[in-house]
């Protein structure tokens, strides 16, 4: 089943995210953890009460794991948790898979999916994923065409909390359209603050 994957971090106002991620404007948008949670888990019981996959538990979210040690442990425990079921269903290809089978399935994919290369620890993320067989929509990035999942819940807002400007502008037009583009979308007491960063636009 397709996995999408939102990526945010456990840091705010980070260097090497701005460096790495943004570009000439970038800026930071601050979440609720709890409330972004429940929102991703009444999309995705929505989408399974409405038939879209058959799949219960298709939402996760957990820190990215970077410890190598980590990684190898969380592996062996899964190896040896699963084992038994992933022989069983090799050796009984003709019948449909098992419930363990699928919640087996869907926890290596978890675990995969949360593990990175230790060089990358500095980016402490943490990431939300999404197993739907919902149709896909489309943009390009940097001349690539990528796929991406729209998720909406009817009434329901982003627990957006804050929004951290571009440590390269002190532009306050700048920050008055953002405060406008948050207001037309009926985001309310969301707080507007100006990068701790000093930073060179080279």
């Amino acid at each position: 089943m397709p996995q999408y994957v939102f990526s945010t971090s456990i840091e705010k106002d980070a260097a090497h995210h701005l460096l790495s991620y943004g570009k000439s404007n970038p800026i930071c948008i601050e979440f609720d953890k709890d409330k972004l949670i429940k929102y991703f888990s009444e999309y995705s019981k929505d989408e399974y009460i409405n038939g879209i996959h058959h799949y219960e538990n298709i939402f996760f979210s957990s820190e990215v794991i970077y410890n190598k040690d980590e990684v190898m442990k969380n592996a062996e425990q899964f190896v040896s948790t699963y084992r038994e079921e992933w022989n069983k269903e090799l050796n009984n290809l003709t019948s449909a898979p098992s419930s363990k089978f699928k919640t087996a399935y869907i926890n290596i994919h978890n675990f995969y999916s949360c593990a990175k290369q230790d060089n990358f620890y500095a980016e402490n993320e943490y990431r939300f994923l999404i197993y739907t067989k919902r149709k896909p929509e489309f943009r390009t990035r940097s001349d690539r065409l990528i796929s991406y999942l729209k998720v909406h819940i009817e009434n329901e807002k982003l627990p957006i909390t804050g929004v951290i400007i571009s440590p390269y502008t002190g532009d306050e037009a700048y920050n008055n359209t953002i405060r406008k583009f948050l207001d037309d979308n009926k985001y309310e007491n969301i707080t507007i603050f100006s990068s701790e960063l000093h930073l060179r636009n080279s």
